[in-house]
């Protein structure tokens, strides 16, 4: 019995120390500010960063205040669901789009191929009615292969999305 439990337990703690090892790895490659922020935040403790994906972060300045931001691909590890989070490095606030919240397309973007900096100045839209936004800063583009995809972008008071006809 001692040697079951024995056994149980190293077999948890090694599970769960490779875990939190794996959790970490990204720290290495991400600049040092944007570390700090996600130690400190309560909000990032509710997500993951997938870093499989390839780049795992973007750096610009979506916000237009002449600051570097960065954006991450997340899974929440409350319902699984993918989505982005972005720091703003000029006050170094975090922000979540997707991985359970509203998106423009459901609450998650698991179903995205690839992601881009989009620096386009516009936006056309033709979901409901043709719009052309326009945007002052570059944003963020979750694509599906080259079917519709979906634009985040920084509106002066928040991140919004617009879905995007790729087509």
């Amino acid at each position: 019995m001692i040697r079951l439990l024995t056994f149980a337990l190293t077999t948890f703690l090694l599970f769960n120390f490779s875990q939190a090892q794996d959790s970490t790895e990204y720290n290495k490659h991400i600049p040092e500010w944007a570390s700090k922020v996600l130690e400190s935040d309560n909000l990032f403790q509710s997500y993951e960063i997938i870093d499989s994906i390839n780049p795992f972060y973007f750096e610009a300045d979506f916000t237009g205040d002449e600051k570097i931001d960065i954006a991450f691909i997340v899974k929440s590890k409350l319902s699984g669901d993918v989505g982005t989070y972005i720091i703003n490095g000029g006050k170094n606030v975090s922000f979540v789009m997707g991985a359970g919240k509203p998106i423009g397309m459901g609450n998650s973007i698991d179903w995205c191929d690839n992601w881009f900096v989009y620096r386009k100045k516009y936006i056309y839209n033709f979901t409901a009615t043709k719009k052309k936004f326009i945007i002052q800063n570059p944003a963020l583009e979750f694509r599906k292969t080259d079917e519709r995809s979906i634009v985040v972008y920084w509106d002066k008071r928040r991140y919004k999305s617009a879905i995007l006809n790729v087509k």
